[in-house]
């Protein structure tokens, strides 16, 4: 049975852009942090109330080479390569 939720993660290939509509709904999210070494970066926001609180992760790929070697990086790299447009 599921209890909590800690995160959830949408890839993107651009954080300013995912991000705008998130904004304009006046949701504030973090600056882009990037993950040294992992070759991603994201911008994350909270919702949910004090016992149910979770964060929604913009995540990106900067640098696929980079982010095949961290690993754990393979199902990111795939929803963004087979993302239309």
């Amino acid at each position: 049975m599921l209890e909590a939720i800690d995160h959830v993660i949408l890839p993107v290939r651009s954080l300013d852009a995912a991000a705008e509509p998130f904004e304009r709904l006046g949701l504030k999210l973090t600056p882009k942090a990037g993950h040294q070494g992992a070759g991603t970066s994201n911008r994350v926001f909270f919702v949910g109330g004090e016992k149910s609180q979770f964060y929604v992760e913009l995540l990106t790929v900067d640098d696929e080479a980079a982010a095949r070697r961290a690993g754990n990086r393979e199902d990111i790299i795939e929803a963004l390569q087979s993302e239309a447009g």
